[in-house]
């Protein structure tokens, strides 16, 4: 017969002496509460206000309590799985993009802030039912995400480090052409405007080779536990490569290496956690709102900060939140879209959704934003209007389009994974985080924005073919 050890009688007294202070303490705080309400006056208003009180008390500790519990989960599984991350952060877009605060006039922000009606949540709903059921179709996916990934390295390094050489040579000489025809944009006074005229063959490449750089010169160096001189040439490429793409004006342009970067390193160097995650999206969308204010309030005057201002909201707040207001915008624009399409403009069956692949015809071709923005009237200036990833599927397909549309990428992100899993490979890895960026900034816009979204993870196949060692030449366990 076992017997119950003092070590463990111990534990579960401090278990139960927690479990009573708590619960003290929301005695107290409710006896506190009634003696507040008794001596102010017991008016209906008082009572209500002791019971929202006492909710909010308890809604925070249960909140707390569950956070902690998905920290900690984090620890050893897979934050950054098809099935974890991908839908909550779609689920906390369109929740955030349709709450309701405020009424505002269609004066302001182009009618964005008009209240979301409760029936759009049906496309959203469509759209994650049509993304569960592409990851269910590959449900035999390996699911043990506590196992640590072990990834091998087949590539030749020195055949490696020749072609990062190659890719930063071509980098340099297509931003030189590019600053040659257009300048610097973001030392203009029209940076929104000028960046728009960053486009052609010198910028294609160039962004085709910084990207290449920022993500691929880092993931070998993780993999293969490289020296510090590796570390110090990665870093130094890293940061140059980072000025350059931020000089374009365009804040994605560094934010989606980046993000992807992010998904390469949890996967070959630390587990990211939760709260590593909130926190760096914070500090992310922080930074992205202050330089997307200080780009665009020399269009044209501070017009955001004048409608804040009319509605009481200090001026310092409005940088820092600046970004957030892209939630709404598309959330917003999507609405529209689904208010003008089918009853006053047709489906446009494929012609926004497979745009990009215009970029391989001769002249200028206008992007699915730029459609969106012509067909609701919108006047601003810069670029086209993003109405979410739904948005462009349903403007061609509608409803159907959307489950369709989800669904596949839901399969292709799931199979992604499964061989990620089961491979281990440094270019699985790879093209995985690439899936997993074009989702969190697809919920903006569109999964398929730009021709780029394609061909980085074909290039990357090409090169991972060129620099893999013959099998006889990997060492033992790598074949």
């Amino acid at each position: 017969m076992k017997t119950v050890g003092p070590t463990l009688e111990l534990s579960l007294a401090s278990s139960q002496l927690r479990r009573l202070m708590r619960l003290s303490l929301f005695a107290t705080l409710g006896v506190g509460a009634l003696f507040v309400a008794s001596v102010f006056g017991s008016s209906e208003k008082s009572v209500w206000a002791v019971l929202l009180f006492e909710g909010g008390v308890i809604a925070t500790v249960g909140l707390w309590r569950g956070f902690k519990r998905a920290d900690q989960w984090t620890a050893t599984g897979d934050l950054l799985a098809p099935a974890i991350a991908l839908p909550l952060a779609y689920i906390a877009w369109f929740t955030l993009g349709s709450l309701n605060v405020i009424d505002l006039p269609a004066s302001f922000a182009s009618g964005a802030f008009i209240p979301i009606p409760a029936s759009m949540w049906w496309y959203y709903a469509l759209g994650l039912v049509g993304y569960w059921a592409g990851l269910f179709c590959v449900r035999s996916a390996p699911r043990p995400y506590n196992r640590r990934l072990q990834a091998t390295d087949s590539w030749d390094p020195s055949l490696f480090w020749h072609v990062i050489g190659v890719l930063v040579a071509i980098m340099l000489v297509s931003y030189v052409i590019l600053v040659m025809k257009v300048g610097v944009p973001w030392f203009q006074e029209q940076a929104e405007e000028q960046r728009m005229q960053v486009q052609g063959i010198p910028h294609f490449l160039f962004m085709s080779c910084a990207w290449t750089v920022i993500v691929l010169s880092p993931a070998y160096v993780w993999v293969r536990h490289s020296g510090r001189k590796a570390s110090i040439v990665t870093l130094t490429l890293v940061i140059m490569t980072s000025l350059l793409l931020l000089s374009l004006g365009g804040r994605t342009n560094l934010a989606i290496p980046l993000v992807t970067l992010l998904v390469v390193f949890h996967y070959l160097r630390h587990r990211v956690l939760l709260k590593s995650a909130l926190l760096f999206s914070v500090a992310s969308v922080t930074c992205l709102s202050i330089l997307g204010y200080a780009r665009d309030s020399g269009l044209g005057g501070d017009v955001s900060a004048g409608w804040f201002g009319s509605l009481g909201v200090p001026a310092w707040v409005v940088p820092i939140g600046y970004s957030l207001l892209y939630i709404r915008y598309s959330v917003a624009a999507l609405r529209d879209v689904v208010a003008t399409i089918p009853r006053q403009v047709p489906y446009q069956y494929g012609a926004l959704t497979f745009s990009p692949f215009k970029a391989f015809l001769p002249g200028h071709h206008e992007s699915y934003d730029l459609f969106i923005k012509h067909m609701l009237g919108s006047s601003f200036n810069g670029a086209g209007q993003a109405a979410t990833l739904l948005g462009p599927i349903y403007a061609d397909f509608g409803a159907v389009g959307i489950f369709v549309g989800l669904f596949l990428f839901g399969l292709i992100i799931g199979k992604a994974y499964r061989a990620m899993k089961s491979q281990g490979s440094l270019i699985s890895v790879v093209t995985y985080a690439w899936l997993v960026q074009t989702w969190f900034f697809g919920l903006l816009s569109s999964l398929f924005p730009f021709i780029t979204t394609l061909t980085m993870p074909v290039l990357w196949l090409v090169l991972d073919q060129l620099m893999t060692r013959p099998a006889s030449t990997l060492p033992i366990g790598q074949e």
